[in-house]
């Protein structure tokens, strides 16, 4: 082999001149930067490398070739030795790593052909920052790669992004072949006389981007000769309007985003002026953020949050990793881990979570209704209609409150739901009932069916003095108001 000769034949393909305006359109490389080239053997790669070579000295960027060994096939030690000798023929500074891939992939308990990528990319990425932080890693993509990947994630079921198939730079990734045709690529090898190394396993169609390159494509192609490149071109359509949409989406999200005391919430209002398309798009990236990442975060479970913006009141919802959405006050709340934690505690400050705050009196009671109190958290009640002495508790199933004099009741759940309190805290307030009947929600009203009356004798005074220790409920007292006599009740 011939350097020279090979990078001249190089230069002079038709091929050269495209992928040379791709990498200055996208900016691919720069004076003095350092580009990692992902070398598999393969026709894809070795072409890839030697026009990186051709440039390299024009562009003024050092280059480098990594070989990743996954362990899969006899014939990837040929592969290896070949990619070597290539890059020592080249003069292009050489690395491998060698990775057992089965093993990895058992151990995570992902796909074959995902763990090679993950595991090939990692090395990549552990090689350029050794390298060079700064440094580029050049990848083999081309245009059958971008038609294969828009169909593989079409029909897998994708969002827009995903249509948008592979970008020419993501991050430190560049990918200077991508808007080329397979065919182009060997013919540029042949002409410049340069072998390259076959994966065999390409040709099983056992795995999904085998079966859409081998099988599926040319199915297509009998429909349109063209069809690899014009599901390519709509990828780079996709790529661009989803470009311009994450513009939208994040004023969008400016829009509706408000700053709370318990943290940042959705304005309902706001969202709910925003197109339906937007809607989603803020609840999806406000829910991946919340969840660390997009994984398991499916469309059921945007239109499942948004569906909590057309209805009214409070409304919880669980979502994947561990994000729970909470709508209350005209807000929308998305929390995860501490935060769902911190939230109830927040929400349930005012109300009384166990018996420990209350304090119960019994005295006698002259009729004179001037000295029914008013205080906020302190009640009185007409013992003698009471069958039972009340149980300090939380709600349960049957529970109902009197509203009215005339007897109307209402379930508490509903009552609840009527009052506003929070549904977080719904199952956590600890309130006197007798029975079945609910007395008092601090707070809130209490329970008509004992309401005091000029004819009642005996005063049941319940007192909730916060979450401190005010005494407990078994504290019961009979008092004289008129003696200041006090007596334990009898039976208590």
């Amino acid at each position: 082999m011939d350097p020279d000769r090979v990078l001249g034949s190089v230069r002079a393909d038709p091929l050269y001149g495209r992928v040379h305006r791709t990498v200055r359109e996208f900016g691919m490389t720069e004076q003095g930067g350092a580009v990692l080239a992902a070398l598999s053997g393969g026709a894809d790669s070795v072409c890839m490398l030697l026009i990186l070579a051709a440039m390299r000295e024009e562009e003024g960027f050092r280059l480098r070739a990594l070989h990743v060994h996954h362990g899969l096939r006899e014939s990837a030690e040929e592969d290896l030795s070949y990619s070597e000798w290539l890059c020592g023929r080249l003069d292009i500074p050489f690395a491998f790593v060698r990775e057992d891939v089965l093993s990895i992939a058992g151990r995570r308990g992902t796909g074959i052909e995902e763990t090679a990528r993950e595991v090939r990319y990692e090395a990549l990425e552990r090689c350029a920052q050794e390298w060079d932080p700064a440094c580029r890693i050049a990848v083999a993509h081309h245009l059958e790669d971008q038609a294969e990947t828009v169909l593989f994630h079409l029909v897998r079921g994708s969002s827009l992004r995903g249509l948008g198939g592979i970008r020419p730079v993501s991050g430190r990734i560049i990918r200077p072949l991508l808007f080329e045709e397979r065919a182009q690529i060997e013919s540029c090898l042949r002409s410049a006389g340069t072998a390259w190394r076959t994966d065999e396993t390409n040709a099983d169609t056992r795995y999904a981007r085998n079966l859409l390159r081998e099988e599926i494509l040319p199915l297509l192609e009998r429909v349109n000769s063209g069809a690899r490149r014009h599901i390519a071109r709509a990828a780079v359509e996709a790529a661009e309007t989803e470009d311009y949409l994450q513009k939208v989406t994040a004023e969008a999200c400016r829009r509706c985003t408000v700053s709370t005391k318990a943290g940042p919430a959705l304005s309902l209002e706001a969202l709910g002026r925003e197109e339906a398309l937007v809607q989603k798009r803020i609840l999806y990236r406000a829910l991946a953020d919340k969840a660390g990442g997009e994984k398991d975060i499916q469309a059921v479970h945007v239109e499942t949050l948004r569906g909590l913006l057309a209805k009214g009141g409070e409304a919880r919802l669980d979502l994947p990793g561990g994000v729970r959405a909470v709508r209350s006050g005209g807000m929308l709340r998305l929390m995860a881990g501490r935060e769902c934690e911190e939230a109830v505690r927040e929400a349930a400050q005012g109300w009384p979570e166990d018996a420990s705050g209350y304090c119960v009196e019994v005295f006698s009671f002259d009729g004179d209704m001037g000295r029914v109190p008013r205080n906020k958290y302190t009640k009185w009640f007409d013992y003698d209609k009471i069958a039972t002495f009340p149980v300090f508790r939380t709600r349960k199933s049957g529970d109902r409150i009197t509203v009215t004099d005339g007897g109307r009741s209402k379930t508490l759940a509903r009552w609840m739901i009527d009052e506003k309190i929070p549904r977080m805290v719904r199952d956590r307030i600890c309130f006197p009932a007798a029975e079945a009947e609910v007395m008092w929600i601090p707070g809130c009203r209490i329970s008509a069916a004992f309401k005091v009356e000029p004819q009642t004798r005996r005063i049941l005074q319940i007192t909730w003095s916060g979450n401190g220790d005010a005494g407990k409920p078994d504290t019961v007292k009979e008092q004289d108001r008129q003696t200041g006599r006090m007596t334990k009740q009898e039976g208590q």
